[in-house]
């Protein structure tokens, strides 16, 4: 069990990512997009989802370090768990005592594998790409990594626990489809650090996120 001492003050090590805001965003009337943020509702969110924190998290490492400084807190044993999302439990043993929950208004969505038309040999671009989405593969890739099969076939065959992630996905809602929807996290990411931080109120980030985003608005043809 994590405890505190004068060389580890913060047992937990959290990762803090907008992507992880969209379900209280969405509880709240909010959504990740420009324009979806401008009542109270988003602040809301952001003050919920920032008080779950409490101090058992030491403050966020700045925008586009955290791995780096996640990584020294946890072999320097500032903390005691080290948390940065589910592709963690491939670490886990005893995994057959983790049971998954369904997460209301939770974003869906996936990884692509591509080949683009420059790639210097595309033949062999194509060749790892069914290598990887092989039945043979997403299925040691399911029992070593507890990763969903893209393939309904393989997910038969696969752990409970996949099969139970799996599941839990089928409620899930997709971001909304925009060309801007991956810039977004660049001023929602720092601002909900800084509200986990202290630096900041609610009403702070989400101001400047507002802001942020409506410039990105007004830049896109």
């Amino acid at each position: 069990r994590a405890a505190r001492h004068p060389g580890r003050p913060h047992p937990l090590g959290l990762r803090v990512d907008g992507y992880w805001l969209v379900p209280w965003l969405r509880a709240d009337g909010a959504d990740l997009a420009a324009g979806a943020i401008d009542d109270d509702g988003a602040v809301r969110a952001v003050a919920a989802f920032a008080s779950l924190f409490g101090d058992l998290a030491p403050p966020p490492p700045p925008a586009g370090g955290e791995a780096p400084e996640e990584l020294r807190r946890w072999t320097a044993h500032e903390v005691a768990y080290w948390v940065t999302g589910p592709w963690q439990i491939g670490a886990l043993h005893d995994r057959e005592r983790l049971a998954v929950s369904p997460l209301a208004h939770a974003p869906r969505g996936g990884q692509l594998l591509v080949v683009p038309t420059c790639a210097k040999n595309p033949a062999d671009g194509w060749r790892l790409a069914r290598e990887l989405t092989s039945v043979d593969v997403q299925k040691k890739l399911a029992d070593v990594f507890a990763t969903v099969p893209t393939r309904t076939s393989t997910l038969a065959a696969a752990p409970p626990l996949v099969q139970q992630i799996h599941d839990a996905l089928a409620s899930a809602e997709t971001l909304p489809r925009s060309p801007l929807t991956p810039q977004l996290f660049d001023d929602l990411n720092p601002a909900l650090a800084a509200v986990i931080s202290g630096d900041a109120t609610a009403e702070e980030a989400i101001a400047g996120v507002r802001r942020g985003w409506r410039r990105l608005e007004t830049r896109t043809p």
